[in-house]
């Protein structure tokens, strides 16, 4: 659960309970998913900075009404396409992070990506 966006914490009171949704920190990903689907390029998610990598197949397959497919079949890439720069991300990498160190790269137009294989 450390790795969700969200998480709910509960308060007890006496007669009453009450839930208190707080956000982690966390930022918005870009994925290239063209072998999930024809139709669409890309998906953008918003996920912890936890959140790994395995985690973002499964959303990527639940996004799809795919669960029943498993997440060993895919794999997230980082992707440079000026540099033809490409590196398969371990199950357990956090895609935020890998993000976030790319810097000014990530301004320039599909500089840097994410994407599905």
């Amino acid at each position: 659960m450390d790795n969700k966006p969200m998480e709910f914490s509960t308060c007890h009171t006496w007669f009453d309970c009450k839930f208190i949704l707080r956000m982690k920190m966390g930022g918005e990903v870009k994925i290239f998913i063209s072998v999930l689907v024809d139709d669409r390029e890309y998906l953008c998610l918003r996920i912890s900075e936890d959140t790994e990598s395995e985690v973002v197949i499964g959303m990527l397959l639940h996004s799809f009404q795919m669960e029943r497919e498993t997440c060993g079949k895919y794999c997230l890439y980082e992707e440079n396409l000026l540099k033809r720069y490409q590196r398969r991300l371990g199950r357990k990498e956090r895609p935020l992070k890998i993000q976030k160190g790319w810097g000014e790269e990530l301004d320039r137009a599909h500089s840097f990506c994410f994407r599905l294989k």
